[in-house]
């Protein structure tokens, strides 16, 4: 009969066995490499988060400077005072909707009563401080509009998501006004966003342009150039592939 000697004894055996060496080997070794991929992958996400912070930063930077350079500061011979644009809008400074209620509650937050109204009527000018923080403060709404709208936004190229900032900058609710440019930057068609961008239809009608592409001259042609010289995409849904069309 074993007694309890016995059976530890055999157990000490069968654990020191090469077998049973072997597989705690490879269940250490299992785990190792399993901690490692884990690690490697926190390193990676953590690296990926960084470099879209920075991307953030140069997409506000590049985007002011942009607005510092194709926006007035306001009518010849008084900047930086509020007048009524051409769609009935007052505006201050670097094109800034002074009707629109998140600019009008920005303001306010910075400037009393008084110099709000004064603002507003024209009497009193905003100063370039406040002018840039208002503008830093829309670039940072369009980003973030374009980041929640367009799917994977910073697998981008950087001049698509620049471009792209720039136009949610100046239309606020692309989705809702140029729902297939949208649609476009999101299935990464950008040959078909361009057309999206240029013309009012360009299923039907390549002869009628977008109110866009109407309204900001330079800009608008300036990012039609730079869309339209990725190629076309067409998916084909039975393969579940993508074609790419470079035109000549």
């Amino acid at each position: 009969m074993y007694t309890i000697f016995h059976i530890w004894l055999s157990t000490l055996f069968i654990s020191l066995s090469p077998n049973c060496l072997q597989m705690k080997y490879n269940t250490i070794m299992a785990d190792n490499i399993n901690a490692l991929q884990y690690a490697n992958k926190k390193v990676k996400a953590q690296e990926a988060a960084k470099q879209i912070m920075v991307d953030r930063g140069k997409l506000v930077e590049d985007t002011w400077e942009d607005v510092q350079k194709r926006e007035g500061v306001g009518k010849k011979g008084r900047p930086y005072l509020a007048y009524t644009d051409t769609k009935g809008k007052r505006t201050i400074g670097n094109g800034i909707n002074m009707d629109a209620p998140h600019n009008e509650k920005f303001l306010r937050d910075q400037v009393s009563d008084e110099e709000y109204k004064a603002m507003y009527n024209g009497t009193m000018k905003i100063s370039e401080a406040l002018n840039e923080e208002a503008v830093r403060y829309n670039i940072k709404l369009a980003l973030n509009l374009a980041e929640n709208n367009i799917q994977q936004f910073h697998t981008m190229p950087y001049e698509v998501r620049a471009l792209s900032t720039d136009v949610f900058y100046n239309l606020g609710n692309v989705p809702k006004k140029m729902p297939k440019f949208t649609k476009a930057l999101n299935d990464k068609d950008y040959k078909q966003a361009s057309l999206e961008l240029k013309y009012f239809d360009p299923s039907t009608d390549m002869n009628r342009t977008s109110g866009y592409y109407d309204d900001t001259g330079d800009r608008a042609k300036e990012h039609f150039n730079t869309l339209s010289k990725y190629p076309r995409i067409e998916k084909v849904e039975e393969e579940n592939e993508l074609i790419f069309h470079f035109d000549d």
